[in-house]
């Protein structure tokens, strides 16, 4: 009988397929182990080294956590190219950082980087005294971080090759009580679905940013209080010479109008925010949602300047402001609103312009009535003040290559106000300086800049922050986003 176990008689034609089949199945493992293996070396270990090691510090009730490092392989995205080196004003005029150098002693000797801004509360936590900024970093090695300490007065090293860093001494006890698990870490409010892999990440929590800005109930805190309904996640790449980054929030939309082309086409090298299709109306009244005090003036308002001067003050409003329109921030400190701007809207009727002027008038008697004397028969004599709006009177100003500018100023209010009326939109701006400047200009391209940043997609809705103007932290990027219908946003940075 033939045992069950005996080797099968083939023939030498068999024995060499079944050989060639055996090899090809080796060869077939073998290479699937060699790439298994080579992309376990390649990206296991990136994933390592760009995973964020440092949020873990950051305390619970951090209102902002931004993090960066280096890109695996190569030179061209490391974390001292990110546009992060303008954090380094932040340390400026402490006494803490006067012989630190941001980008040599710190990013270039860190894979990772980390800014935490949290506030600085009154005992009771009715108050944010300040916001403290901390600095953490992750150093190649410890030598490199022990180089450093020397420069340094107050200082917190972590694991050895963890340094933190910060504009107050008492911030880096909140690291240390992170650390030592006495309090709770920022990492258990984060919802790991919505962070995204970057060069460079940011992290809003909106529950803590409306903490804060509710101990200082400022009109404007209030009204940004009710758009940020959500917490914001942002992440950074690089592509094609520009940083683009995706970002999860609805703040903007609320206040954004739909419409298929911009009324400007250039803006000023010096400006400091741009806004597309914003709805001033729609503003407004989410303003007086949060504030009633708002709503009782323009409703006092609205009524007197009805029944005084028969002038529908709100149906003009909604005439005018009820519209896509483009708005562009430029500072000021010498403005009565603290900064200048460029209000473009599409051509109103004569009517609305007339009713503009009047308006305006009106609400200047109101600030300044004219006062006359008058003697009674008794001798004594009376000062009589009188809303007069005929006492002020529009003037105009012709140009040589644009249209003529009307203007109404107020020197005693350091109060100004111009416009000018072109066929396809009306400009007007709180500064004829300013005014004049922007009609003149075309120092940047709005379209190449959408161009460059989406490649060749014309955004309906945009913002753009000139980060050089708002602060030096960012500089000189410009910082342009747009959403879509969803609520999504998406943008780059690039310099200009």
């Amino acid at each position: 009988m033939e045992s069950p176990f005996a080797s099968p008689n083939f023939s030498k034609s068999q024995k060499n397929k079944i050989s060639w089949r055996k090899n090809l199945k080796l060869w077939t493992l073998a290479g699937g182990v060699f790439l298994i293996g080579s992309a376990a070396f390649i990206f296991w270990p990136a994933r390592i080294f760009t995973a964020d090691k440092l949020i873990s510090l950051a305390p619970v009730d951090s209102i902002l956590y931004l993090q960066a490092g280096n890109s695996f392989f190569g030179q061209k995205n490391q974390i001292s190219d990110l546009p992060i080196v303008g954090l380094a004003s932040i340390l400026q005029g402490n006494d803490n950082f006067v012989r630190l150098d941001f980008k040599n002693d710190l990013l270039n000797n860190s894979n990772q980087a980390a800014l935490i801004v949290l506030a600085d509360y009154n005992s009771d936590l009715s108050a944010a005294k300040k916001l403290d900024y901390i600095f953490l970093f992750d150093f190649k090695n410890e030598s490199l971080i022990k180089s450093v300490l020397p420069k340094l007065k107050d200082y917190l090293v972590i694991d050895k090759n963890v340094l933190a860093i910060a504009t107050d001494k008492l911030a880096l006890a909140k690291i240390q009580a992170v650390k030592d698990k006495k309090t709770f870490s920022l990492l258990n409010r984060i919802d790991q679905s919505k962070v995204k892999p970057g060069l460079l990440n940011l992290y809003l929590d909106s529950a803590n940013l409306k903490f804060y800005l509710a101990t200082e109930p400022t009109v404007l805190n209030t009204i940004f209080t009710r758009f940020v309904n959500q917490d914001i996640y942002l992440a950074l790449k690089s592509e094609n010479d520009l940083w683009r980054f995706k970002m999860s929030s609805e703040i903007l939309y609320s206040l954004k109008a739909s419409r298929q082309k911009y009324l400007v086409e250039y803006l000023p090298k010096d400006f400091s925010l741009f806004v597309s299709g914003i709805n001033l109306f729609d503003a407004f009244q989410q303003w007086g949602k949060a504030d009633s005090n708002v709503v009782a003036y323009f409703k006092q308002l609205g009524e007197s300047v009805k029944n005084i001067y028969h002038l529908n003050f709100n149906e003009l409003a909604e005439e005018l402001l009820n519209q896509p329109a483009d708005l562009v921030i430029l500072k000021n400190k010498n403005s009565f609103l603290g900064q200048d701007f460029i209000l473009i809207l599409s051509p109103p009727a004569d009517s609305q312009i007339s009713g503009l002027q009047n308006l305006v008038k009106i609400m200047l008697a109101q600030k300044r009535p004219k006062s006359s004397s008058y003697k009674l028969p008794d001798g004594s004599k009376v000062i009589e003040l009188m809303a007069d709006p005929e006492v002020w009177q529009w003037q105009k100003e012709n140009l040589n290559d644009a249209p003529a500018i009307n203007y109404l100023r107020e020197p005693a209010l350091n109060f100004e106000i111009g416009y000018a009326a072109f066929s396809d939109k009306i400009i007007i701006s709180n500064s004829m300086e300013a005014l004049k400047s922007f009609m003149a200009n075309q120092d940047i391209n709005l379209k190449d800049l959408t161009s460059r940043c989406s490649n060749g997609f014309w955004f309906n809705d945009l913002i753009i922050f000139n980060a050089q103007a708002w602060q030096p932290v960012l500089s000189p990027y410009l910082v342009l986003f747009s959403e879509n219908r969803i609520g999504k946003a998406s943008g780059c940075f690039f310099r200009f």
